[in-house]
């Protein structure tokens, strides 16, 4: 069982005897805690302080305000490795080690404002991407989210579900299944409008709408909604020299500003992928666009030459990648 705490073990300073491990942070931080150290230290390496990266760090939060709890029966998923993995990916969190060989943790998703502001000038030239539209298959518009696992019967016994976002034109109670107050009001605008953007309607995939982590209804709130809003953020990619992107890990935040593709708009971001390349002396990134940026920035609308519908194409007028030199 995860969700708990082991009888009488108290960390000083972390944690005591009362203390409940009960939420993604507490819990990534105590199977950290757990692994043989041994060959590297006399005790575990765990950021702690204020900095980014720490296990305190505020940006955490939102986060430690979560609930969690599962039973663990295939030992394929037991091992540290895949645990922190599902926790991860379910939270939206990245863990990693600086360089001093501390574990440190992200939040992909964090409120604070970058240290960092990447322009032109640090971009290795030719490598600016194109900002690239969220593909229809992956925005879910009717999404639902199964929670509270009951590993006697094998089945989740509650559910949020968005429903007729396609063919009714206002929300009733009966379109939210699970949700409580006006919560279901809110969701359902915010998936209809997502519904006239895109225009297609996808199944949820049940790795995604499964969540064994999850057991009471407020984190099943915060989850809907985070797949909601990260389904919809834009992707961009581009590659900077390799003194200047060395420390950059999945999951970092940085500020983008570029003339032409945020139109010298700051727009904050979150790192998502990293190659490094020492002899190359290059660091490649992709990384999704937090900051909201109207399309007319980055495409240009145009008219068939019959009159009929309306298409969009790079500011530049081809249908190629575009990039600052």
């Amino acid at each position: 069982m995860i969700g708990g705490r082991v009888f009488g073990e108290t960390i000083p300073g972390r944690y005591g005897t009362a203390d409940l491990i009960d939420n993604p942070i507490m819990l990534l931080e105590y199977i950290k805690r757990q692994q043989n150290w041994q060959d590297n230290n006399d005790a575990p390496l765990i950021k702690t302080g204020s900095d980014i990266g720490s296990f305190d760090h505020s940006s955490l939060d939102e986060i430690k305000n979560l609930k969690i709890a599962r039973q663990i029966t295939d030992e394929n998923l037991a091992w540290t490795k895949n645990i922190c993995k599902s926790l991860c990916e379910t939270f939206y969190l990245v863990s990693y080690q600086d360089k001093d060989g501390y574990e440190c943790i992200d939040y992909f998703l964090r409120e604070e404002a970058p240290g960092e502001t990447i322009t032109v000038s640090d971009i290795i030239p030719g490598s600016l991407g194109m900002i690239e539209e969220p593909k229809p298959d992956i925005i879910f518009v009717m999404p639902y989210l199964n929670y509270s696992y009951d590993y006697a019967f094998s089945k989740y016994t509650k559910s949020l579900q968005v429903l007729h976002v396609d063919d009714e034109e206002s929300w009733s109670t009966e379109f939210t299944p699970g949700f409580q107050n006006n919560d279901g009001e809110l969701i359902w605008n915010k998936c209809r409008a997502l519904y006239f953007t895109y225009r297609k309607i996808e199944k949820i995939p049940q790795n995604v709408s499964d969540q064994e982590w999850i057991v009471d209804y407020d984190t099943a709130l915060w989850k809907i909604n985070k797949i909601i809003d990260y389904q919809s953020l834009k992707d961009f990619s581009f590659s900077v020299y390799y003194t200047k992107g060395r420390l950059w890990y999945p999951g970092q935040q940085i500020y983008i500003q570029f003339p032409n593709e945020t139109d010298g708009l700051i727009i904050r971001s979150v790192i998502t992928s990293v190659q490094k390349s020492k002899n190359r002396n290059n660091v490649s990134i992709k990384l999704k666009m937090l900051d909201q940026i109207d399309p007319t920035v980055y495409y240009t609308i145009y008219q068939q030459c019959d009159g009929s519908v309306l298409e969009w194409q790079p500011t530049d007028g081809s249908d190629t990648e575009f990039q600052e030199n």
